[in-house]
């Protein structure tokens, strides 16, 4: 059956409510808190998502998944800082987790922390090489630090694996 948005909307609140409750009952129930932080997550309720998380990490440090979730969360609230590090914490126990190599480098490149964003997106192509997303984000990154000859030569790179991409396409032509 198909949902509509206020039936979601009605569903989500009535899944935090019994998630809520989960926890009074038993307070150390870790997937009950990472459960509740993705509701709000998924409901685009993110300062209610980082509380959520932030009591979650406090009491449950080591619980890897809300690590990433937690990192996710402030990406999307624009915390960089805190993102990276929720991030790195998360990839300690999970290094070869694409997508956190992935979002852990987009907020480097955002703080402006180049070589750190490199050697994340050196590890993602490695793991994913026929993906472009690395690729391109190498490039780019290459070229915000200033080393032309291997931001030219992913930037390329990324327009022979898909041709008929904006992004690579766009960012070649800026490069150049």
């Amino acid at each position: 059956a198909k949902i509509n948005r206020r039936q979601a909307s009605s569903l989500t609140k009535e899944a935090q409510r019994h998630l809520r409750r989960a926890i009074e009952i038993w307070p150390d129930y870790q997937d009950a808190y990472n459960n509740l932080g993705i509701s709000y997550m998924n409901s685009q309720e993110f300062k209610s998502a980082y509380e959520i998380y932030t009591s979650f990490i406090k009491k449950f440090p080591d619980y890897s998944k809300a690590r990433y979730n937690m990192a996710v969360t402030c990406q999307k609230l624009e915390r960089f800082d805190e993102a990276e590090m929720h991030f790195e914490a998360f990839l300690e126990s999970n290094p070869s987790q694409r997508d956190a190599l992935y979002y852990s480098a987009e907020c480097e490149g955002f703080q402006a922390k180049f070589s750190e964003a490199i050697a994340h997106l050196e590890t993602l192509i490695k793991l994913e090489p026929k993906k472009l997303r690395g690729v391109l984000k190498l490039g780019m990154a290459y070229a915000m630090s200033n080393d032309l000859e291997n931001a030219e030569f992913y930037l390329l790179k990324a327009t022979q694996m898909d041709p008929n991409n904006a992004d690579a396409l766009f960012n070649l032509a800026v490069f150049y």
